[in-house]
């Protein structure tokens, strides 16, 4: 089996001061509640490391449920907080790992968003080129035309963009198709019965191909054990990520900035 890739703490890098751009941050809440998770790769040699920041909210709440009520109560300004408390954490890692953090693909047609995130990255001394922002399915599909504008703007800033939980639901073909996408994480429910079933094992089959014709890398979630894991490799599918390898891990609390100056 292979082993998580290790990040290791290492200072923050210096950097011009940033240049005053329309934020959207006023009424941002404090997220301090993060866990991180691994997300491995098979491939031979030597590849960066790959962490994903996950909202653990604290009390007994579901955590989808936690999810909705906080965009619910913040929309947007959810989104924002996580960002700056993800990219608060990472002084930790490898100035190499890249960073997973998820947004609500509703968050990206908001006025400011985008110049935003982009200041995050530069208060906390991050490359963009190190962030992916994941793009979450929970709520239908993604609205290609209205967030046509807001992708290709995270692109040019150098950050990378993955659709989450790809294939039930709205798997957001046209996104896909956009040439707007780097990475594809395949939904747990695609890879949860690959070594029990053949019908399984064709479909996901199929769409790693479709996908691979597409461009983007691929990512598959929810591996539990070592027979999905050696299939997805045969497949070609060397990003993986899940209990097999690790589980999430809460991260200490931090305060994030709220300097908009």
């Amino acid at each position: 089996m292979a082993r998580p890739l290790h990040v290791l703490p290492t200072a923050p890098r210096a950097t011009d001061a940033p240049k005053p751009v329309h934020l959207a941050w006023s009424g941002a809440p404090v997220v301090t509640s993060l866990a991180a998770q691994a997300i491995v790769t098979l491939a031979p040699g030597r590849h960066p490391a790959w962490v994903e920041y996950l909202y653990r909210p604290n009390g007994s709440k579901p955590v989808l449920d936690a999810v909705r009520a906080a965009y619910a109560a913040h929309g947007h300004r959810f989104d924002l907080a996580v960002i700056d408390s993800a990219l608060a954490h990472s002084i930790r890692l490898r100035p190499t790992t890249r960073i997973g953090i998820n947004v609500h693909p509703g968050s990206l047609r908001q006025p400011g968003f985008v110049d935003t995130a982009v200041d995050r990255a530069r208060r906390h001394h991050v490359d963009p080129g190190r962030v992916v922002i994941e793009l979450v399915e929970f709520d239908g599909a993604i609205d290609l035309d209205a967030s046509r504008d807001a992708l290709a703007a995270l692109k040019r800033a150098g950050f990378a963009i993955a659709l989450d939980d790809f294939g039930p639901g709205a798997p957001n073909f046209d996104v896909l198709a956009a040439g707007l996408v780097d990475w594809i994480k395949l939904d747990r429910s695609l890879c949860a019965h690959i070594d029990r079933s053949e019908g399984a094992r064709r479909v996901l089959a199929g769409l790693v191909a479709l996908v691979r014709h597409a461009g983007p890398g691929l990512v598959a979630e929810g591996i539990e054990r070592p027979t999905q894991m050696r299939i997805l490799r045969e497949l070609g599918v060397v990003y993986q990520q899940g209990f097999l390898f690790n589980r999430p891990m809460s991260m200490p609390s931090l305060q994030p900035s709220r300097s908009t100056h």
